[in-house]
């Protein structure tokens, strides 16, 4: 076996000496039985907070407008519809 190492992809075991050079054509580099095996040091993982959402008062208006749009079509709007488009179907579908 040809052991084989790619900073990307990880670890590859070639079959024979063909494989290995055209692997390294693609960026792998062989390496010895015990560099392959060897374990390298993880950094400890960093716990991350979930992002905060800020709330801004063109949300809060599109929060009441796709409140009211659903009340009056029975459905939500579209995630991308935007205040504009919301506020014209309500106003359509009322008169």
């Amino acid at each position: 076996m040809i052991y084989q190492i790619h900073k990307v992809h990880g670890r590859h075991m070639a079959a024979n000496h063909l494989e290995s050079v055209s692997n390294e054509k693609s960026g792998w580099v062989t390496v010895t039985e015990k560099e392959f095996y060897a374990r390298s040091e993880k950094p400890a993982e960093v716990k991350q907070e979930p992002a905060k959402i800020e709330s801004s008062p063109e949300t809060d208006e599109r929060d009441q407008l796709a409140a009211l749009y659903e009340s009056k079509l029975g459905k939500k709007p579209h995630h991308r519809m935007s205040i504009e488009s919301i506020k014209a179907a309500i106003d359509g579908n009322s008169q």
